[in-house]
């Protein structure tokens, strides 16, 4: 019982671990200073308040820095 039971938790594990190695993640930009910039600003965005201001400026400039 115990046999079948890890035989058909590895089967489904194998399934899952295919499925998700045909789903690559992409790297959003090569430009690390837009990079730099937009981690900046969602940092100052989930700090609220007068941040938020300061947030989106950041996040403007990685735009500008690379708008795809």
């Amino acid at each position: 019982m115990q046999d079948e039971i890890a035989s058909a938790i590895a089967g489904k594990l194998k399934t899952t671990l295919v499925v998700s190695a045909g789903v690559r993640a992409q790297r959003a930009t090569e430009n690390i200073a837009a990079y730099e910039a937009y981690l900046k600003g969602r940092a100052l965005l989930y700090r609220r308040g007068f941040s938020i201001r300061l947030g989106l400026e950041e996040m403007e400039r990685a735009l500008s820095l690379d708008p795809n």
